[in-house]
């Protein structure tokens, strides 16, 4: 049995999708990692509000929102 699992991840573009990575409950370190792939035009200040919010104080960090 092989069960595939894809990365909410890959290819956020935009902060609808930065949320939507956060609401379907991606951990800190994947949160982290999309973080850094997002474009310019995304508002980062927003996006380190979200991480803050939800404990995601370092890609190590565990949620605390759950």
């Amino acid at each position: 049995l092989v069960i595939g699992v894809a990365c909410v991840g890959t290819g956020v573009r935009d902060y609808k999708g930065w949320r939507a990575a956060i609401d379907d409950g991606e951990p800190c370190s994947e949160l982290f990692d999309i973080k850094s792939k997002l474009p310019e035009s995304v508002d980062m200040a927003r996006v380190e509000t979200d991480l803050v919010r939800i404990g995601c104080t370092s890609p190590s960090a565990n949620r605390t929102n759950r």
